[in-house]
């Protein structure tokens, strides 16, 4: 075997030992609406909705909330279209609201906030509301999805948002499938976590890079020699 072909031959080797790059899992949390505290009677079969959590960054979670089929958003003032705690209570950025049409608002994002809802829904934290919506559920009226980006710089998962002083993680004021309108939550153990492993990356590690690099400057090396 001639040199440069040793030479090629260790660094094939080399660049099939290296580590590869592992993305970092992703987490995701569902909660299911199920208690229906809607005044003046049911608002229907649950689950009323699903909200959804997943991490996005060490820094970003994402959060869509699914009304079941016939519901839609409502503006009674008996709670908000979405509210939820957070561990810690922490100063936060919302962003990405969708829809915007009509447009939904974020109502509280700074840390010591208090929003009482209707029902019994008990003491909530944070917000985001349907506030382009007709009142009551006069038009504009929105079936959502309703989706948004919670952004906290010290740091959040899906795992930081916890249930309120009433033990429920989010709460929605809805009109159900009956036309009864009101506050719809979801308890605590109702939670579902999936999560999804990393995966491979194809892209070479800073060492991998060096291995290869020092193998074609041996190469290149053992080239001018023989010319």
């Amino acid at each position: 075997m001639t040199k440069w072909a040793a030479w090629l031959t260790l660094t094939a080797l080399c660049l099939a030992t290296a580590p590869t790059a592992l993305a970092a899992p992703v987490t995701t949390n569902t909660y299911d609406l199920t208690s229906d505290l809607c005044s003046g009677g049911s608002c229907g079969a649950g689950p009323f909705g699903t909200v959804t959590v997943s991490s996005v960054s060490a820094d970003e979670v994402a959060v869509t909330l699914t009304l079941a089929k016939g519901e839609i958003f409502a503006n009674t003032g008996a709670g908000d279209s979405l509210l939820f705690d957070l561990s810690g209570n922490p100063g936060i950025k919302i962003s990405a609201i969708s829809p915007t049409n009509p447009t939904f608002t974020a109502i509280q994002t700074a840390s010591g906030g208090s929003i009482k809802a209707g029902g019994g829904a008990g003491t909530w934290q944070y917000a985001v509301d349907c506030t382009g919506c007709g009142n009551g559920t006069s038009s504009p009226t929105s079936a959502g999805p309703l989706s948004f980006d919670i952004t906290d710089m010290s740091g959040i998962t899906p795992g930081s948002f916890v249930v309120n002083d009433k033990n429920y993680y989010f709460a929605a004021d809805i009109m159900g499938t009956t036309g009864k309108t009101g506050v719809v939550a979801a308890p605590a153990l109702t939670t579902t976590t999936i999560s999804s492993g990393g995966t491979t990356s194809s892209v070479p590690e800073p060492a991998t890079l060096a291995v290869l690099g020092m193998g074609l400057l041996a190469l290149g090396q053992v080239r001018r020699r023989r010319a």
